[in-house]
């Protein structure tokens, strides 16, 4: 995976060189199949996981930004999946909409329901038709045992109604939830 030459030891060559624990996550390198991969393990919060640092060249402006309304960037998620297909590495579309709204973008807050709705099937229509038939599943709706981002604002069969627009675009996949513990509050 060659983003722009600023990521370092995206293939783990070198180890865990330039990739760190964030939080309080441990982190390892596994292999499987030939494929190396990092672990993250003994986590003790929802955001423990894992970073990577970059190299970032002098005199070379670097743009980070949240994402808006319209705009959908899948270059580094093209990027991924050729690497992995390069690789012969099966890959699990990791996920569609997350239910935890700190990981929301800001201007989602002020969408009605039935823009949010709209925005939600725009979102599901997009990312799984671009990616169909080149993923082994998909997580869908992320962590909805545990927060209420959706059915607080789009009522109580959002998850479910997300799972059926999933299904319906891209039915030859299994869907999964992804979630790391209980529902609070």
């Amino acid at each position: 995976m060659d983003l722009g030459g600023i990521l370092v030891n995206p293939e783990f060559d070198k180890g865990l060189e330039g990739w760190e624990a964030y939080g309080d996550a441990r982190i390892e390198l596994r292999e499987l199949g030939g494929n190396k991969f990092i672990a993250a393990h003994a986590r003790k919060h929802p955001s423990d996981g894992i970073t990577r640092k970059l190299n970032l060249q002098r005199e070379t402006l670097h743009s980070f930004s949240e994402r808006s309304p319209g705009h959908e960037d899948y270059s580094s998620a093209d990027a991924m999946l050729s690497f992995a297909k390069r690789h012969n590495i099966a890959v699990r579309g990791h996920c569609v909409v997350w239910d935890d709204p700190k990981y929301q973008p800001g201007w989602l807050y002020s969408l009605s329901p039935t823009d949010l709705s709209k925005a939600v099937v725009r979102r599901v229509n997009s990312v799984m038709s671009r990616y169909k038939g080149q993923l082994i599943a998909w997580d869908v709706v992320n962590e909805n045992l545990h927060f209420l981002f959706f059915e607080s604002r789009m009522g109580n069969q959002a998850s479910a109604e997300i799972y059926r627009l999933a299904h319906t675009v891209d039915p030859s996949v299994p869907l999964f939830l992804n979630e790391w513990g209980s529902r609070t509050g």
